[in-house]
């Protein structure tokens, strides 16, 4: 299972024109300048590797819940800048469990959910010091629940940054936060394994400037 950490563009151009057999043509220039760039790493590049797992030892009939394990989410911008990162689940539908807190792991061969995983957010750091880390729906209204930030997708809370509540993401130039990833496989004998079975769950992190 991997997260993979990508970077919004600095500014995108999109050059647009009209019909060819029109007798006006428009040309569209958009984009955007951000004055400081951020990059980001992940934990072992941000495999999580669950290993190998022994069927016999797990459940046929009821799930089983694996062992959680932490990455780290390390951004380094040249200036101090308000930012989040964003995250896109790459296994859509494939969740053993729907929700936008769930994140699949792929299909058996078949067709049934390997799995999911849940992902939450903590200690997190600003420049050098605690700071809290918040979420939102949509970079508007931010908020820092009680026992964790649950990462989410789709129309869920999918933007993470240490901050403030009230007040939104801090400007910083070094900002870092935990995921803790929790992840979970259905009863065995749902998957109807006939062999070795390859778990692959994906989720994309990208940085949105704000």
């Amino acid at each position: 299972m991997k997260l993979f950490p990508s970077l919004l563009p600095a500014g995108v151009l999109a050059f647009a024109a009209g019909n060819a057999h029109a007798s006006n043509a428009d040309l569209l220039v958009t984009g955007s300048i951000t004055p400081d760039a951020c990059t980001m790493s992940l934990t072992n590049s941000g495999d999580v590797d669950l290993g190998i797992l022994d069927i016999s030892t797990m459940n046929a009939a009821a799930v089983n819940p694996l062992a959680a394990q932490v990455v780290d989410v390390a951004t380094a911008c040249s200036a101090p800048v308000k930012f989040a990162t964003m995250a896109t689940e790459d296994r859509p539908g494939t969740s053993y469990t729907a929700g936008n807190d769930y994140f699949g792991l792929n299909n058996a061969a078949n067709g049934a959910p390997i799995g999911h995983y849940t992902i939450k957010a903590g200690t997190g750091m600003a420049d050098g010091t605690a700071a809290t880390v918040i979420s939102s729906l949509d970079v508007l209204a931010w908020t820092s629940p009680a026992g964790g930030v649950k990462v989410e997708h789709g129309t869920g809370a999918k933007y993470t940054a240490v901050g403030s509540a009230v007040s939104g993401p801090a400007a910083a130039s070094n900002a870092s936060w935990k995921l803790t990833i929790s992840p979970t496989i259905p009863p065995i004998d749902t998957l109807a394994l006939t062999g070795p079975q390859d778990i692959d769950g994906r989720m994309t992190l990208t940085v949105v400037y704000l």
